[in-house]
Order: C-alpha cells, then structure tokens, then sequence
C-alpha cells in the first residue's frame, strides 16, 4: 500500500490537474484510506493536493475525518491517567503486555494524526475544533509521546503565527519525523513586546477560552513526571504567547518550574520569565530577584564545579533575557562573579567559561556600573590572565573546553573595553598583552581547529584599539623585562623572539623610563593615559584608533587575511 501511494503522489507531480477527474467519484480516496492513517498515505495526500488543486477538497476532509476517530479513540476512557480510570485494570502478565502493545500501536496512531493536524497551519478554521476538544484532552494520555504531540500541536496552531513579508505560506508536502511548519523564534525578538497584530482575537470569549488553555498548558509544564514533556512546553511557548502568560496565575505556575529538578527546564522557564519582566515587570521581577539571590549563593557557597556550573549557566540566562532589569543589581553580581574568579582553589574551564560570559553580559547591561564600581582593574587583569593561560586539556572533549574558555575570554574582553570606553588602557596596564596575542596569531596560524578563537583574537585587537609603533615597541621591550621573585632570581619572560637585547639590570620602572624616552628621541611624543581618558559610553573603535598609527592592528590584519585563506 506504501508503494501504491508514492506512486500515486509522483503521478500528481507528473500530470498535475489532470488527475482530478479520478477523485470525482471518491473511489480513490476511500482506497488510500483503506489501509489506515500511514506516513505514506499522508505523503500521497499532500503531493496530490499540492500538485492538482482540485483534489484538496475531499483529500482535507477525509484526512480531517480520520484524524478525528483516531483522536476520539486515543482519548478513550481507556487512555486517560486519571485514578479513577485505572481501578479495575487486569494485573496478569500476558494481559498487560497485549494492553501494552495495544497503546503503543494506538500512540503512534494519535502523534501521527497530530502531526497531520499540525500541518493544515493556524490559519485553516477547521483546526481550531480539535484543540479545545480532543487534542487538549491527550494532553491527559498515559503515553509520554503523545502528550508531547498534543502540547507542541496546540502551541503550533493555537495563535497565528508572523507571515513571510510577502505575505505567502508554503504548502508543505512532506510529513517526517519534524513536520515542517512556519514558527515564530522566540530569541529573535526577546527583548521585544509582542506587536498587537500578530494576534486577532475578535470576541471576548476566544481570549477566555486561550487563557483556559494556555493554563493547561503550564499545568503539565509543571506536574509532568517526563522532563522532556517540561521541557518542549515551555519550549514551545514563544512571544506569541506573552499578553496571555503575563497574568498573575500564569506567572505564579512559570515561577514553580525554577525550582525543577532537570536543568534544560530550569533554564527553559528563566527564559520565560526573563522574556515575560518586559510585559508585567511589577510580578515578575520579585520571582527574578529571589531565582539571582539564590544563584549568587550558589556561586559564593557551593564548591563543587556541577552545581557552580548549573547556577553560572543559569545567571547568564537571567542577565541575557532580562536585559535592562537587572541593571540595579549589576555591583552585586559583578563582585561575586569576580570574587569567585579570583579564588586559589582552580575550577572547570567550562565554569570560566560561564563566569566570563556573565562578565561580558553585565557590561553590556552597565558598563558605566562595571566602570564605577572599583573592580574594572581586577576585571582586567582576569581577562589577561586568562588570555595568557596556554593550558590545554590534551584532545577531545577537554580541550575543546578549553578551546571555548579562550574564545569567550577574548570575547568577554572585546565587550567590556567597548561597554567601559578603556581603549588601549588594557595595553598600557597590562604590556605584555598585546605582543602576546599577535605572537598567538602568527603562531597558531595553521591551527583551523583553533578558528574561532583567532577570530575572537582579531576582533579584541580592533576593539582595544591600535598603538603607535613606538609605543607598540615600548611595550614589547617591557614584555621582554626579566621577572624576578623575591630572592633575585628568575628567567626574562620573552612573548617575542626579538633581536634587541633585553635589559637584565633594570627594574620594570626604569625599563619603562627607557622605552618612553626611548620613544621621545625617535620623535614621536609618547601618549600618556591620563592625556587620553577613557572614551565616554560604548567606544566607538574606528574613532579610538584614528589617532594612531596602526602597527598591532595591521599585524592583526594581517592575521585575518590568513583566517580567511583557511
């Protein structure tokens, strides 16, 4: 029968239009239905409705008449999980593997009926039946995958969803596993109000019947035993949803899944709720301070890297999705984010990872609370320390964490200079930086597993800011100083193999004496920090390195021309 129907979907490719004068009399259609709801007929009934418009009418309805008795039957008495249903149930053992065998065949009957229903869109009137009847009801059903189905099915075809700026749909024709359909991306606009037009509610009885379901809905967000079921509801739920979710219930429920025990859902409803302070601030925000003071304990308190892990992952959520709101609190979870790195007991590169990540967010929240706040110079010499750490965790997946340390540091350092306005001011604190990371350019050059990392590099030399060539040779001759402990003793730290000798008796002060007036006799007046304050607001790049001859930022360039050959 499979056979039957590919073949009958290419003939509808092949003829188009001439095809519909068998489906006049409805034989056709009662013998591909004859068989039962398969993938292969539901294929032949899309590429015939696709390829010979005039077949659509009765294809549509009795696709729609089988899904509902397939519907009807899932949502039985039998398949319900309310207590009362499953008193008398036999307990032998071959009677509950037949029952079994039952309800598996009966659940991938429901989920394919769904995913037939998901495919006729939200804009087809016909649809609208199912979900406030028999679809919502499945959401009560004994099988996990079918009330998986039912909760991403109603969130698909429950509101309308944004159009293509043409204004066209496409007409899918093909049913796999993941069922195409047109889906609004809730990243895309978090930070944004959902815009009246994308939801038409003409009477006042439809946004009561939406808000009933939309309830349903966080009821099993919340009361499913399936993380995975916890998971894809709120998943699912995206801008659309917002007027209807910032109700007080509706917000009151989202607040219970913070404390799940799976991660991906946790996190999942920081992200609603982040999304949701922009629309209702006044009950959202009391749930949010609480979720960042219970984060901040766990970062201060809890020495293991897994539970540090979750709650860093968690605060770069939170900060990421709530935006501006959290910029009162941007001192206090600074200072325990840094706190935190600045601890003696090492911790997992992927929790650096975290903690550098949630630094580059509150810049982009505050910058001017990061500059005020007295911890930018600790800030800076982290984000140093952590470019020059060349430790690697040998191959596979070690190493690839140590790889994304590095590429978020240098990210991390590129939006805090751009959020505080201190272009340059991180080579001028910090000498050895900037002849360290061209030294890593040209070194690592062949390295295409290291890629996004030199990019990262590229981007934070054009960020800081460029260097006069003098300067830039100053501060490769105070890289070049020897570092002595305490006794006296100690090899010179070279960052470049030059061909100047390296002054052996000199102290870092008098070294910078030298290199400085070592740059007035070449006759280029050496440009001081405190002739050059820091650039006000977020540092515009081009204006912070017009002044200056560009010697490192052609190097890095340069570097980037051979990322690009790659």
């Amino acid at each position: 029968m499979s056979r039957a129907c590919r073949c009958l979907g290419k003939l509808a490719e092949t003829v188009g239009s001439r095809l519909a004068v068998y489906f006049e009399d409805g034989k056709l259609v009662c013998l591909m239905f004859s068989a039962g709801l398969t993938p292969a007929v539901l294929e032949a009934v899309w590429d015939c409705c696709y390829y010979c418009e005039p077949a659509c009418g009765p294809l549509q309805s009795r696709l729609l008449d089988t899904v509902a008795s397939i519907l009807q039957e899932a949502t039985s008495c039998k398949t319900l999980t309310s207590p009362e249903q499953q008193v008398h149930r036999p307990r032998t053992l071959s009677v509950m593997s037949a029952g079994s065998a039952a309800l598996e065949a009966q659940a991938s009957s429901a989920v394919l009926a769904m995913k037939a229903l998901v495919s006729f869109g939200p804009y087809d009137p016909r649809v609208k039946p199912f979900l406030c009847d028999t679809v919502l009801r499945c959401l009560d059903h004994q099988h996990p995958l079918v009330r998986k189905m039912a909760a991403t099915t109603i969130t698909k075809l429950l509101l309308p969803v944004d159009l293509p700026d043409d204004g066209s749909r496409e007409r899918k024709s093909s049913f796999s596993d993941e069922t195409p359909t047109t889906e609004v991306s809730s990243d895309s606009a978090d930070l944004q109000p959902s815009r009246g037009r994308q939801i038409v509610l003409c009477k006042p009885h439809h946004i009561e019947a939406i808000s009933r379901v939309v309830q349903r809905l966080l009821v099993l967000a919340v009361a499913d035993t399936d993380p995975d079921i916890r998971f894809s509801v709120f998943d699912g739920i995206d801008r659309r949803f917002d007027p209807f979710l910032s109700d007080r219930v509706c917000i009151a429920a989202i607040t219970q899944a913070l404390n799940d025990e799976s991660l991906i859902v946790r996190k999942a409803a920081v992200k609603l709720l982040g999304r949701l302070c922009h629309h209702n601030p006044a009950y959202v925000l009391p749930a949010l301070r609480k979720l960042l003071i219970q984060l901040l304990t766990e970062l201060e308190y809890n020495h293991a890297d897994r539970g540090g892990e979750e709650a860093a992952e968690l605060l770069c959520d939170l900060l990421s999705k709530a935006g501006s709101h959290m910029s009162p609190y941007v001192f206090a979870v600074v200072e325990a984010v840094v706190s935190k790195l600045c601890r003696p007991e090492p911790i997992s590169p992927r929790y650096t990872s975290l903690l550098l990540e949630a630094l580059g967010q509150l810049s982009d929240i505050s910058g001017q609370a990061i500059l005020s706040s007295g911890l930018i110079d600790d800030i800076l010499q982290l984000l140093v320390d952590n470019v020059q750490d060349t430790r690697s965790g040998g191959e596979g997946d070690q190493a690839a964490q140590w790889d994304k340390k590095r590429e978020v540091t240098y990210r991390t350092l590129s939006r805090v200079v751009e959020n505080t306005g201190l272009v340059v001011v991180p080579y001028e604190k910090h000498p050895p930086l900037l002849p360290y990371i061209i030294e890593f350019l040209r070194a690592d050059a062949q390295h295409s597993a290291h890629t996004a990392v030199r990019r990262q590099a590229i981007r934070a030399i054009g960020t800081l800011g460029a260097l006069d060539p003098t300067r830039f040779d100053a501060l490769k001759q105070i890289a070049s100083i020897p570092v002595m402990d305490s006794s006296g003793s100690g090899q010179p730290y070279q960052l470049f193999h030059d061909s100047r000798p390296v002054p052996t008796g000199a102290t870092a002060t008098q070294s910078t004496v030298l290199a400085v007036s070592h740059s007035h006799h070449a006759g280029a007046a050496a440009v001081t920090p405190a002739e050059h304050p820091p650039f006000e607001g977020k540092a515009s790049t081009a204006a912070a390195a017009a002044p200056y001859a560009c010697c490192g930022f052609t190097a890095s360039i340069a570097a980037g021309m051979d990322l690009q050959q790659q």
